[in-house]
């Protein structure tokens, strides 16, 4: 009898748990939380999962195993990087309001060895710029070779991308003889439509080609 009886109490505490209204629950990441909770958020909840998925991922790969949900690597960098841009606005804004200026490493793009532009931070230099020897890297004949045939690759990627365009506005005016010529070049302005539209290509089977 005690032990039916223990389990009916048990039975019936599991009901009213189930069945409860209200359940206690952890809060989910608000922008509204201080610094101080953030910087917790990031070093002891997301930095420690993401070092725990990647230590799994590792394991499985060396068991020849799958690894489920790989996703969740993908979720949980997404969630440092929202909680990095919360971090970096909200030093922005106080930055801003206290000296007038962002308080961030100020960056431009410059020309790298390679005759490059690219994004980069500023940083120290030991030698000024101006005291820096001439004899540089970018005056080197295999650089200028390098330069030459990049320059020559991004002039036939456009060259093709225009090809591509001017192929699509003839099927549309093959295909649709009455179609608005004014919209059709804002939405191509770098094709000429009027000239496209004097081409064998953009001649249909109607009676509304131009001689």
């Amino acid at each position: 009898m005690a032990a039916m009886r223990r389990a009916s109490c048990a039975i019936s505490a599991t009901f009213s748990k189930f069945f409860q209204l209200h359940i206690t629950t952890g809060h989910t990441f608000s922008p509204v939380v201080t610094n101080m909770t953030t910087d917790k958020y990031f070093k002891y909840v997301l930095l420690k999962e993401k070092n725990m998925l990647l230590t799994m991922e590792h394991a499985a790969q060396e068991e020849n195993r799958l690894f489920p949900n790989p996703e969740r690597i993908d979720k949980v960098e997404e969630s440092m990087k929202n909680l990095e841009d919360v971090v970096k606005e909200r030093n922005r804004a106080y930055w801003l309001l206290e000296t007038g200026e962002t308080g961030e490493r100020p960056s431009s793009l410059i020309e790298d060895e390679l005759g490059r532009e690219v994004h980069k931070m500023f940083d120290e230099h030991p030698v000024p710029m101006d005291h820096e020897s001439e004899d540089t890297i970018s005056k080197w004949q295999d650089v200028r070779n390098f330069q030459r045939l990049m320059k020559e690759k991004e002039f036939l990627e456009k060259r093709r991308a225009l090809r591509r365009v001017r192929s699509h506005v003839c099927k549309l005016l093959r295909r649709f003889p009455d179609v608005d010529m004014e919209k059709l070049q804002q939405q191509y302005p770098e094709v000429d439509v009027q000239a496209l539209r004097k081409r064998k290509d953009s001649r249909g089977h109607h009676d509304k080609n131009l001689s």
